[in-house]
């Protein structure tokens, strides 16, 4: 293709007041000429948007391959979700004297790990209160201070497309990592010198972001399509300041079993603390776990999902936020005002969980389940 039809707004809107002026018209600012060529400008970048949203979403219906299905959702500007880890509610007792329990504490069962994601517990001898109800999230933890070469980056020049640049991403060489399962703390120096040592930073729940967003303390997750596995983005389609050169970059990782992590909530003596004189009284489910999304999924969510623009504001758009969460199969949103009596402002979720499938025992009459 030797010549080709510019594609965004301002590239139109140039190329069409150079028609004009070459065919002898004014089009200086405020002309009618410059409002005729605003027009067409408007009229055929938004054709331009639509023809290829459209065409996406015919490539997306037909695709077979994961990778494919994930590189066209993200036209979509659509991230699809990762594998979700179960999270327990676990009431535990501790033996007399004084106990502490530290974050990230390593619960073991059925050769799976299962760690305290609650702040960490401090039990003095003198203390009447010795039951605690405790959070348990299931997976392998990876630190820093596990893998240094790794996990801890120090941010460089980096060359792209011919440009020196300040490094903006770093890859993480693991896979099946949890959906929230990335900690982030950065140390650098600011723009006025003072030194900011592990300041963590969160992640972004969208890849829906604002031109003027500066992505203050956060980073956005988009995985590898091939390899499958993690890019930390400071920085992402221009938004964001990204981070000061030479910043350190510490990272801690959950890998996620998905549905093969659950735990078999009845068996209280199975699930070991490795300090003594904790015990465990009470298992309770609070989350499933969930596989990455599927294909199917991603096809059906992807073109919904970009619709909304990232705002909640009809019940379409309420149906796609809420349907993209793995751990929902579907649901069913209205509002007050279709209730009797009428509530306007009042919005009512009917979920339907996407739990493993379960089975069930019976005797041969099936009489007894």
């Amino acid at each position: 293709i030797v010549e080709t039809v510019p594609f965004n707004y301002n590239e139109l809107r140039t190329e069409i007041e150079n028609k004009f002026k070459d065919a002898g018209y004014d089009t200086s600012l405020g002309s009618n000429v410059s409002q005729l060529s605003n027009i067409m400008a408007y009229v055929a970048s938004m054709l331009n948007v639509n023809t290829a949203l459209n065409i996406n979403e015919t490539i997306l219906s037909y695709a077979t391959k994961r990778e494919n299905a994930l590189e066209v959702a993200r036209n979509f500007s659509y991230e699809a979700s990762k594998k979700r880890s179960f999270v327990y509610d676990v009431t535990i007792t501790f033996d007399s004297g004084d106990k502490y329990l530290p974050k990230w504490t390593e619960f073991t069962a059925n050769g799976k790990s299962y760690y305290m994601i609650n702040d960490d517990i401090t039990v003095t001898a003198a203390q009447k209160q010795r039951t605690y109800t405790i959070m348990l999230k299931e997976g392998t933890r990876y630190t820093y201070d596990d893998d240094p070469d790794s996990l801890m980056v120090t941010t460089t020049k980096i060359t792209e497309n011919g440009q020196e640049l300040d490094q903006y991403y770093i890859d993480v060489p693991y896979t099946n990592i949890e959906e929230n399962g990335i900690e982030v703390y950065v140390s650098y120096f600011d723009e006025y010198g003072v030194y900011h040592d592990k300041t963590q930073f969160s992640k972004k729940d969208s890849v829906f972001i604002e031109s003027s967003d500066t992505l203050q303390k956060q980073f956005i997750r988009i995985d590898n399509t091939e390899y499958q596995t993690p890019r930390i983005y400071f920085k992402y389609a221009g938004s964001g300041k990204g981070i000061p050169l030479g910043s350190d970059v510490y990272i801690n990782l959950l890998e996620s079993s998905g549905r093969d992590g659950e735990l078999d909530t009845s068996k209280t003596d199975e699930l070991k603390c490795p300090i003594t004189g904790v015990n465990v009284n009470k298992i309770v489910l609070n989350s499933f776990g969930q596989d990455e999304e599927t294909i199917e999924s991603i096809k059906t969510n992807a073109p919904k999902v970009y619709n909304t623009s990232n705002r909640l504001i009809t019940v379409n758009d309420y149906h796609a936020a809420c349907n993209r969460d793995t751990r929902i199969l579907d649901s069913i949103i209205w509002g007050g005002e279709t209730e009797f009596p009428k509530s306007p402002g009042h919005i009512w979720f009917s979920f339907l969980p996407n739990i493993p499938n379960k089975k069930y025992t019976h005797d041969d009459l099936n009489l007894s389940y």
